[in-house]
């Protein structure tokens, strides 16, 4: 993918993000900055950016999050919601999906994803 068709999804994964409720340091975490100053500096000129393969594939995580989301609830807002509720699903260990994706590792954003693709196609 190009780095300039990236930049123009960026706005897009950072929107999902504040639906969700992060704030700038969370989105920092969830995208793969090392710091909120580095994450608000991309997210001022993404052209500008140049996009490692890890953060391209945090976005499409986040992306797939939000879409399975919304297949598997009616309303949004319920969709938009479910990220932040406590979960007992062994996966969350009775944390939310956010507090999962946040503890900045890619693995954890795509146990997330896998886990709602399970209901999606079961």
């Amino acid at each position: 993918m190009k780095n300039s068709d990236v930049a123009k999804i960026v706005p897009g994964a950072s929107k999902i993000l504040s639906k969700w409720n992060c704030t700038d340091k969370d989105k920092s975490i969830l995208l793969g900055y090392g710091s909120e100053e580095e994450f608000l500096v991309m997210l001022s000129n993404p052209e500008g950016h140049t996009f490692s393969e890890e953060q391209i594939l945090r976005m499409s995580y986040i992306f797939n999050i939000y879409r399975s989301l919304n297949t598997l609830f009616n309303l949004p807002e319920n969709s938009d919601d479910w990220v932040n509720k406590p979960n007992k699903a062994p996966i969350f260990k009775g944390q939310s999906a956010l507090d999962t994706m946040k503890k900045g590792e890619l693995k954890d954003l795509a146990s997330v994803s896998n886990y709602l693709h399970y209901f999606l196609y079961i």
